[in-house]
């Protein structure tokens, strides 16, 4: 195995349904699993499941949320990488030279 650099999962595409060579859409992880559920309900509530017909909302409202670890939002950027891209942003402004006129 070697590093990945970017690592995209395709969980759905339009309503294709699909199972074949290794590819299964929509993915099981939609409704098994609370860190895919929780997004996408999120992100696009009034979308339907393909195969259940049911909106991703209602699927999130019927999730047994006890049943896996607690989900915590993030916010990205995180406060701490703006506040240091302020930082050095303003740190480089200072020793750049200025163009001459």
């Amino acid at each position: 195995l070697s590093a990945r650099t970017l690592d995209l999962d395709l969980l759905s595409y339009d309503d294709l349904v699909l199972d074949e060579d290794g590819l299964t859409l929509p993915r099981d992880d939609i409704t098994r699993y609370a860190f895919v559920l929780y997004p996408l309900a999120e992100i696009a509530p009034g979308e339907r499941h393909p195969v259940s017909g049911r909106r991703y909302a209602d699927h999130w409202a019927d999730f047994d949320q006890d049943s896996q670890p607690a989900l915590r939002r993030v916010d990205w950027p995180p406060s701490w990488a703006i506040s240091t891209r302020s930082f050095l942003a303003s740190r480089v402004a200072r020793v750049s030279p200025q163009p001459s006129g």
